[in-house]
């Protein structure tokens, strides 16, 4: 029912709003002198300013006059034009004026619901007999109490349909709203009707959704389980007769609305008080339409605790799967390291180069599946590419990334608990995305940072459940990649976040089951040129290294041995194309490798060592934009071996040593193969 916009046709008043850029300058004249508006005029609208702001901009200075916009047409032009209203440029400057403020606020007007019709009515010419049915409104006084007569007192106001909520969207004058109930009670009547048969069908799909729901916990074997979905059979036993009586309430209800509607027809002097009886009726049909949204919420809850025992089990399920699997899996963020001797790396050479990317290869990640190895890489190129390794093939590439891509990992989590292969990667639209590479979908999504993500890094622990991830924005993240929230932000550094770094997982015993990173840290580099530590529990910093004279672009733990004290010192790669060793226990630096002759872009402990007696991380490797990958010696502080980029690759971007198994034991580790991406987008692999 739309009666509404005929009576306002008639009348000829629109409704206001005072939510306004600026002031109306013909409104604002009716009571007013030109002369007391000329300084309150806005720049931008030539109208009356509504919270003025002077410009203040230095490049206007020259100019006599007070530069004076309304606060909306200011926000709305610098939106539109990043520049100054004035004069173009950037920039602009501006302070609001308290006094002109208060001094507009008690400038004196007429009501402006009075101005719009007159100014109707002198537009459209009077027609014969409007002029005697008009409502006219005397109000006379300053702009700051505008509002209060708006709202309380104006004659002019327009009021609702009391069976607003039931579809009536009636407007009219409120004198002319008892008329308006009396005429239209038939059609009222059947909009409550109406709403009711709706209420009604509800209650008997909740009926339905019960059977379902008991149906499907039947088929559960657990005995606790049946005997908890019992008691909710009882309780929703118990509303279907609370629900019961309420539609016995609701039929008792319409008879008397049939009654009252007999009564009106058969006589007028009754017709206020069936008004008033309407009303009453009219607020327990709301008191009972809030009590099914209640039984609706309790039923909402009912589901949600079954889908949540669901997915429990479910989860039971894929773990009892998981363990009841052998296969042998090597993803490099749960990376348990073996070492071999350096002579058996030492005759390496160059033995395939996979071609795709046309820009830099920013990182690379590797997973190794039984018999099958493979490596994901990320490029300036805006593309994410997934290869074989043993038949030098692009399985996938991905183009959905709008910029450049910063970092590419496989998902060990999605692996062992949704059985689905899927890698996560980051660029400048300051979002992590997971893309399921088999079905070629994204699945998932973390979302929190405000500028570009330029690392991420999988923990080593509860099955890489836990991610970490810095930013241009200055922080790093901790996610809960089940839940896909942000569980911890790490504050601290100055300047942009260049790598981030979990520490190693610390045993091969460690409880699966925990929901947290007892006795892990964090590691983090930036352009602010410092090394950071953080606890991931507390995400409290424990340690700043400072050292470097430029950006600290990589960084890595060394690795936890099996009967060996390792994992206390921390290495790192920086534009002031040095290499540095650092130890977390005492705080400083302890050695220091110079020989690149560009910035050093990446570092790792390779899994080698110098002799068969020397089971210890003797040695670090790093790439760098001079287009070498040196090896160095901890213990002599110097090179002693060094690997030569192809020409055209103009600087190593990224390296990773791919795990080469003995063929007849899947879990034994032959040999070492040296992967690294190019500033000029081919990938290499050496071995």
């Amino acid at each position: 029912m739309n009666t509404g916009k005929s009576e306002e046709t008639k009348i000829g008043v629109d409704p206001l709003s005072l939510e306004q850029q600026c002031f109306d300058k013909k409104w604002i004249l009716q009571l007013n002198e030109r002369e007391q508006i000329n300084d309150f005029i806005c720049l931008i609208c030539k109208q009356i300013a509504n919270n003025p702001f002077e410009i203040i901009c230095p490049e206007h200075d020259s100019l006599d006059e007070l530069l004076i916009v309304g606060e909306a047409c200011l926000a709305q032009y610098l939106n539109s034009n990043n520049s100054c209203p004035v004069q173009p440029h950037d920039n602009c400057r501006y302070n609001k004026i308290k006094t002109m403020q208060k001094q507009i606020l008690n400038l004196t007007v007429i009501c402006p619901r009075q101005f719009q019709q007159d100014a109707k009515v002198s537009n459209n010419g009077n027609e014969e007999g409007q002029a005697s049915e008009m409502v006219m409104c005397n109000f006379k006084g300053k702009l700051k109490e505008l509002n209060d007569h708006l709202e309380s007192v104006c004659p002019l106001k327009f009021s609702n349909c009391w069976f607003k909520s039931f579809g009536c969207d009636h407007i009219c004058f409120k004198r002319d709203l008892d008329e308006h109930l009396i005429g239209n009670m038939k059609v009222h009547f059947d909009l409550v009707m109406k709403a009711f048969n709706s209420l009604q069908q509800s209650i008997q799909l909740y009926q339905v959704f019960f059977c379902l729901c008991f149906d499907y916990c039947y088929l559960l074997s657990n005995k606790k389980e049946i005997e908890q979905l019992k008691k909710e059979m009882q309780l929703k036993e118990k509303n279907d007769q609370d629900n019961a009586k309420l539609i016995n309430e609701n039929a008792s209800l319409k008879q008397q609305l049939l009654q009252y509607q007999q009564d009106v027809q058969s006589s007028n002097f009754y017709q206020q008080t069936i008004l008033m009886e309407l009303e009453k009726l009219k607020l327990e049909i709301k008191t009972k339409n809030d009590e099914l949204k209640v039984r609706n919420d309790e039923l909402k809850k009912t589901k949600e605790d079954l889908q949540l025992k669901e997915k429990e089990i479910k989860k039971m399920q894929v773990r009892n799967n998981n363990e009841s699997k052998n296969e042998n899996v090597y993803f490099s963020a749960l990376k348990k390291y073996s070492t071999i001797p350096f002579d058996l790396f030492h005759s390496s050479q160059l033995i395939k180069t996979l071609t795709g990317h046309s820009d830099i290869v920013r990182n690379i990640d590797y997973l190794s599946f039984n018999d099958s190895q493979y490596i994901c890489s990320g490029s300036a190129d805006k593309t994410v590419c997934v290869w074989d390794i043993k038949t030098c093939k692009q399985l996938k590439h991905f183009k959905q990334h709008p910029t450049q891509v910063f970092c590419v990992k496989f998902s060990p989590y999605h692996y062992h608990n949704k059985h689905c292969s899927v890698i996560c990667s980051s660029s400048d639209d300051t979002i992590l995305r997971f893309w399921d590479f088999i079905n070629d979908k994204e699945i998932q999504t973390l979302d929190g940072h405000t500028k570009r993500i330029t690392s991420m890094q999988f923990s080593s622990f509860n099955d890489g459940q836990y991610l970490c991830s810095g930013s241009f924005d200055k922080t790093i993240r901790l996610w809960d990649v089940e839940t896909s929230t942000s569980s911890h932000v790490f504050n601290g550094h100055t300047n942009w976040i260049w790598c981030v770094e979990f520490s190693p997982l610390q045993s091969d015993n460690i409880d699966m089951s925990m929901t947290g990173g007892s006795g892990y840290t964090i590691c983090s580099g930036s352009e602010d040129t410092t090394i950071r530590l953080w606890d991931i529990e507390t995400s409290k910093e424990l340690i700043v290294f400072k050292g470097h004279e430029h950006a600290v672009n990589s960084i890595k733990y060394s690795p936890y041995e099996i009967n060996n004290n390792s994992g206390n010192t921390i290495c790192s790669g920086s534009d002031d194309e040095t290499v540095r060793l650092w130890d977390i226990r005492s705080g400083k630096e302890i050695h220091i490798f110079k020989g690149h002759t560009h910035d050093v872009l990446c570092v790792a402990y390779p899994p080698l060592k110098r002799s068969n007696n020397n089971a210890t991380f003797d040695m670090i490797c790093s790439g760098s934009s001079d287009n070498t990958i040196r090896f160095w010696d901890v213990r002599t502080n110097k090179q002693f071996h060094e690997i030569k980029g192809e020409e055209k690759d103009k600087g190593i971007r990224c390296i990773a040593f791919l795990p080469i198994s003995n063929n007849e034991s899947r879990n034994e580790i032959k040999s070492y193969a040296l992967c690294y991406g190019s500033m000029n987008g081919p990938i290499h692999v050496w071995g």
